[in-house]
């Protein structure tokens, strides 16, 4: 009887603990954070930026503290988006576009149109591969430099007065989402097309939470195309609550089910090493499930119902994933790591089992109990 309760605990021994433990649990990261209103966030290799309403703050690792490297003044500017290659920070404000080529140590303001509506960034897009490309979407078209930032330009009549919030692009393609819908363009930024059309009456909310959702409903969203996510060929938007996929270069659209869903979406995050889809919206953030085309919650550790603003890997082996929320910011690691590292259970007890080999089964032992504690089966 005492060598079997020893097996068990040796078995037990031999797991490691997160394996055992882990869970995916959120851990706030606000540290010396002045405003936890979170607008933005951008991570590489090395480090995590992070935008407040008027700050911009970098930290290095899970446990970093965070340093303030950009501060605007109190006013009527605030910070709207963040973005960076190897080269270039840049942070997007109300009243232009700030860019560091010291990791942050000094800014220059490096776009600065008559316009007070085309200062507005709403959103920034650089690339690693091409790390002279940038474009920005403002209140007033989409903009677009070749060498880091020095020189703008407009890239057409077809954006020119729309709202471009949503800003990607690839070796051959550039999609921006405006208010009524996303547009294509060839690199070279030729031949605009609206290849997606926005209904803001159909998109901002699912039928049935239409019924089962009173203050849900209530909640609109800023129209048009909110953000766009591109993995290999297929090419993923957002309107409002619902999200959709192309695989065709937008020649065609298929909706993702909203099932488990709530709230308007912010941010559309894909794994590039694994087959993971992730979103932020004004409820929280979750986790796409394919076999059961449904949505996940990971809400474990964070205040639920927090507007989460953007969320971003924080690094190249996508472990740990950061939460910008208007109520803090997070740092989910746990689960991710407990799936990539699990071992097999039964694998590894096979080395144990000789060492127990004569032990009495289960049944032996509950008849055992029974004569020992004189009790009968049935209780």
């Amino acid at each position: 009887m005492r060598r079997s309760c020893i097996a068990i605990v040796v078995a037990f021994a031999l797991l490691d603990p997160l394996r055992v433990c882990a869970q995916e649990l959120w851990a706030t990261k606000d540290g010396s954070i002045r405003n936890i209103d979170t607008r933005a966030i951008y991570a590489d290799d090395q480090k995590t930026y992070l935008a407040t309403r008027t700050e911009l703050y970098v930290s290095s690792g899970p446990k970093g503290k965070w340093e303030s490297i950009f501060f605007i003044p109190s006013g009527d500017n605030e910070i709207a988006c963040i973005g960076g290659n190897s080269n270039s920070l840049f942070v997007g404000t109300r009243r232009g576009l700030f860019r560091s080529q010291d990791r942050g140590r000094t800014w220059l303001n490096v776009f600065k149109m008559i316009v007070p509506e085309k200062n507005r960034i709403l959103a920034i897009e650089t690339s690693y591969g091409n790390p002279d490309r940038i474009m920005i979407g403002t209140d007033r078209g989409l903009f677009v430099s070749d060498d880091g930032g020095a020189r703008w330009r407009d890239t057409g009549p077809a954006l020119k007065n729309r709202r471009v919030k949503s800003v990607a692009f690839n070796s051959a393609q550039i999609f921006a989402g405006a208010d009524d819908g996303l547009y294509l363009a060839d690199a070279a930024l030729g031949n605009w097309q609206r290849v997606f059309t926005y209904n803001n009456h159909s998109d901002d909310a699912y039928p049935a939470e239409e019924v089962s959702d009173p203050i849900e409903t209530g909640e609109r969203a800023d129209p048009g195309v909110s953000c766009i996510a591109i993995k290999g060929a297929k090419i993923y938007i957002a309107a409002g609550r619902k999200i959709w996929y192309s695989d065709d270069v937008a020649k065609s659209w298929k909706n993702i089910s909203g099932a488990g869903l709530s709230g308007n979406v912010n941010s559309i995050l894909i794994a590039e090493s694994k087959d993971k889809l992730y979103c932020a919206t004004t409820k929280g953030v979750f986790e796409y499930n394919p076999e059961k085309d449904s949505w996940n919650e990971l809400y474990k550790g964070r205040p639920q119902a927090a507007n989460v603003r953007k969320i971003a890997f924080a690094d190249k082996e996508e472990k740990a994933l950061w939460a910008g929320t208007e109520k803090g910011v997070y740092r989910l690691e746990a689960g991710g790591y407990m799936i990539n590292s699990y071992i097999d259970v039964g694998k590894d007890l096979k080395s144990t089992r000789a060492i127990f080999d004569g032990e009495p089964s289960f049944k032996e032992l509950q008849e055992a109990a029974i004569r020992y504690n004189d009790l009968g089966p049935e209780k």
